[in-house]
């Protein structure tokens, strides 16, 4: 079995994780995309969003600081 290294479809596996209720699962799935595309604001945005899901708010503030980081200007 291949692990997926396309972003999209990671942040798919992260919001499918996360709609079946494995906090966990969206979390881990969430890093592998953000990992994957270091600075796609896609993949940022969606990790944050699920920290701030699993109650990780100091987490989503650092996430959500890589997206300021790597945007242009």
């Amino acid at each position: 079995l291949r692990t997926p290294k396309d972003p999209a479809l990671l942040r798919g596996l992260a919001a499918a994780e996360l709609a079946c209720g494995e906090v966990q699962g969206a979390i881990q799935a969430g890093e592998r995309a953000l990992a994957a595309a270091p600075g796609d604001l896609a993949s940022i945005d969606s990790l944050g969003r699920i920290l701030l899901e699993a109650g990780d708010a100091t987490g989503a503030w650092a996430v959500y600081a890589r997206g300021v980081a790597a945007m242009p200007g």
